[in-house]
């Protein structure tokens, strides 16, 4: 008999991830696409990742109201479910700490997030655990009275990672002086022509475009992976859920994708005054093999309940 579906939460799933370093199973993905599983010259994915419904998968989930993925690892059998969303989050959070690490000159950080909600809370937590040397973050909560405060443990993170942080009224504030930018939600509202710092490192996980003019000072364009801009998501990376849309990119010339970065085939910052724009062009996605270290770990860890 099949061993049982492991429920995972959101919570779960953060839980793990801050056991684990997401950022270099990414960057191993980007450089050689297969290398997490393990097996050199792996042809085939290790994992897979599919959209749940209790029909298919002949499970009863309770209460559960968010979308949920199942994630089964090749060969194993191990399955679990898990929330597409906090997935998803979680993968954008990574990749933007992934380009912080490669792409950001020197030097004590001054971050600001343009954003609110869950999606903020998440790049917050994750750059807050593998970032170093933030001292000031400004966060910008998207021009709303109502932005939910942040989870205390957020707080705490920041706190002990020795970063103050300031919630400011106008995206021009969050901006001042800002060397780290983290778009996670719609700026459209943004003046045109807004001022970014010399050597600023500016990464879209919003999966919007930005606004025009935003990012006129860039002297250098990336995406995360190249390979989305010619075509339909590699089925074997990622799972295209359709209900948010896959990061968009403007009609400026993309330079380099994180994986040439990665290699040295781009040096990715000309030099240290230069601006830097990373889009996140995987942000509506979700990543299999992130997924898949996911599941392994929070099996490890004891967390999650069988269903079915």
């Amino acid at each position: 008999m099949a061993d049982p579906i492991l429920l995972f939460t959101g919570e779960e799933l953060r839980r793990a991830g801050a056991m684990m370093n997401p950022l270099d199973v990414l960057a191993e993905e980007l450089v050689a696409p297969g290398a997490s599983a393990g097996v050199p010259g792996a042809a085939a994915y290790w994992c897979t990742l599919t959209p749940w419904t209790p029909a298919d998968a002949g499970t009863d989930a309770g209460n559960v109201t968010e979308t949920l993925v199942l994630c089964e690892l090749s060969g194993t059998g191990d399955r679990s479910l898990m929330p597409a969303e906090m997935l998803r989050l979680l993968g954008a959070a990574a990749l933007t700490a992934l380009a912080v690490r490669e792409l950001l000159g020197p030097g004590l950080i001054t971050a600001c997030v343009l954003g609110s909600g869950l999606a903020a809370e998440v790049q917050l937590a994750v750059n807050a655990q593998h970032t170093r040397d933030i001292s000031h973050v400004a966060v910008w909560p998207g021009g709303t009275t109502d932005a939910a405060p942040l989870d205390p443990r957020v707080l705490d993170q920041l706190e002990l990672a020795g970063a103050r942080l300031t919630s400011t009224a106008s995206v021009e504030q969050a901006l001042f002086g800002a060397n780290l930018v983290i778009v996670t939600g719609d700026v459209g509202d943004a003046p045109t022509g807004t001022h970014l710092a010399k050597g600023a490192l500016v990464v879209n996980a919003a999966g919007l475009e930005l606004p025009a003019g935003f990012a006129d000072g860039a002297q250098v364009h990336l995406v995360d992976d190249a390979r989305l801009l010619t075509g339909a998501p590699d089925p074997q990376m990622y799972l295209d859920l359709g209900a948010t849309a896959a990061g968009r990119h403007d009609a400026r010339p993309v330079d380099a994708d994180l994986g040439q970065v990665l290699t040295g085939l781009h040096r990715g910052r000309p030099h240290l005054d230069a601006i830097v724009v990373v889009e996140l062009l995987s942000a509506g996605l979700l990543i299999l093999p992130l997924a898949g270290r996911l599941h392994q770990l929070a099996r490890r860890l004891g967390l999650g309940r069988p269903v079915g």
